[in-house]
């Protein structure tokens, strides 16, 4: 009787403590609003990639999952910087009451916004948009450059132009640049914007575009000299962009024009000879 009372004793023992202690998952955003965890999240200076720092410690008694998902937002505690979206899930265990830091990918979200600048705080939210925790998800399931990840996300975030997300060594970028007109509801443009963005001191940031491709199909009654030009909303040509002989017949014209310098709006690349449009196709800048 005294063997037994002794080992119900050892169990009751080890029930209660950490080697029998469960282990839960859970939500990051969860288990900060349940108390089970407190969390020091900060930027590591950048906007894009690996630029969240975050401390959890777990409050609990309990071993923990944290399930920090893709689409969880770190909104910045000052308003003038950017927040982050995070497009990769990441799973940390803790122990009871044990402390662990990492590192979380993820890119802005608000770019109208100065880049985060290192130690800048930041609260974790839910997608303040269900399209860009839709595309948070997608985003995570393949694997794409920094700069396209960023434009992506700034189509869904900040209504940029969607034909700013492309990489011409990369095929599954046309997949995911379908699925953002999807979420945007849009049409698919035919072409593609090369630009470039800038960071100035203090973190104020500039998109600038610097090329447009294309094809813009034409039906030629001769062979004959034509002229590639671009026309702003207003009607007025505002450049010769190129010369060249054309077939006669139906063909495809490959545009590559240089559109740095211009304003934001609605132009048309027309193709024409003898004072004849060819043909005609409007893009947005």
């Amino acid at each position: 009787m005294k063997t037994t009372t002794f080992f119900l004793i050892i169990i009751d023992v080890l029930i209660h403590s950490q080697i029998f202690a469960l282990k839960k998952n859970v939500t990051l955003l969860k288990a900060i609003n349940d108390k089970q965890i407190s969390i020091k999240a900060n930027s590591l200076g950048g906007y894009k990639g690996d630029c969240v720092h975050i401390e959890l410690k777990n409050l609990s008694p309990d071993s923990l999952e944290i399930i920090i998902e893709s689409g969880t937002t770190m909104v910045s505690e000052n308003v003038i910087y950017q927040d982050i979206l995070i497009t990769k899930q990441e799973n940390i265990s803790l122990k009871s009451f044990e402390t662990k830091a990492a590192s979380l990918t993820g890119f802005c979200c608000r770019a109208k916004k100065c880049g985060p600048q290192k130690g800048n705080k930041f609260k974790p939210m839910p997608a303040r948009k269900p399209e860009l925790k839709l595309l948070a998800s997608y985003i995570s399931k393949a694997k794409y450059s920094n700069d396209v990840i960023q434009n992506a996300i700034w189509a869904v975030s900040d209504s940029f132009n969607t034909a700013l997300v492309i990489d011409p060594k990369d095929s599954l970028v046309k997949k995911l640049r379908s699925y953002v007109c999807k979420l945007k509801n849009e049409i698919e443009p035919w072409y593609e914007i090369t630009s470039k963005t800038l960071v100035y001191l203090g973190g104020s940031m500039q998109n600038f575009n610097l090329q447009l491709s294309g094809i813009l199909p034409y039906v030629n009654p001769k062979y004959q000299y034509a002229y590639l030009e671009i026309i702003n909303e207003k009607g007025k040509k505002i450049g010769i962009c190129v010369g060249d002989w054309l077939q006669e017949g139906a063909h495809n014209y490959q545009i590559n024009i240089p559109v740095a310098g211009l304003p934001d709006g609605k132009y048309q690349v027309t193709l024409s000879a003898n004072n004849t449009i060819i043909a005609s196709r409007e893009f947005k800048l």
